[in-house]
């Protein structure tokens, strides 16, 4: 009988391990989603970036201005759009690392899953020693 209640121990413990995973998968879940909505977020801001870069770009008053002012306005466009240039690559590095995470954080489910798949492996390894186990003892 000892043998009967030491497997029941085993395939109880390796039901709560795939509970227990179930559970941290489910953390992960929730995060992926909110990093899945910030990345949404963030390349909105981006293309919003782009189109006010591109803008900037596209407005040429030379045919109206000349002189000092005009100059004094080239020289600051010029200057605007560098930093808003360099505005969209610190919003695609940002959109960059949020996608990293979101790999991570599916690689850790994966293998989660992995383990989930082990310990039910395990537990219908464990129920068919019990049934042997049984069937020796009661036949």
């Amino acid at each position: 009988m000892s043998i009967l209640n030491d497997i029941n121990g085993y395939i109880a413990n390796y039901h709560q391990k795939i509970e227990d995973q179930r559970a941290r998968n489910a953390v992960l879940q929730e995060k992926i989603d909110r990093l899945e909505a910030a990345k949404r977020q963030v390349n909105d801001a981006y293309h919003d970036a782009q189109n006010l870069t591109g803008m900037m770009m596209d407005y040429d008053p030379s045919a109206l201005w000349a002189g000092d002012k005009y100059d004094l306005f080239v020289n600051e466009k010029t200057s605007t759009l560098n930093r808003s240039k360099n505005f969209e690559r610190q919003i695609d590095t940002n959109y960059d690392a949020i996608c990293d995470k979101i790999t991570q954080l599916r690689n850790e489910m994966s293998e989660g899953w992995g383990l989930v798949s082990f310990y039910s492996s395990t537990i219908n390894n464990l129920q068919n020693e019990w049934q042997k186990a049984w069937h020796d003892l009661f036949g």
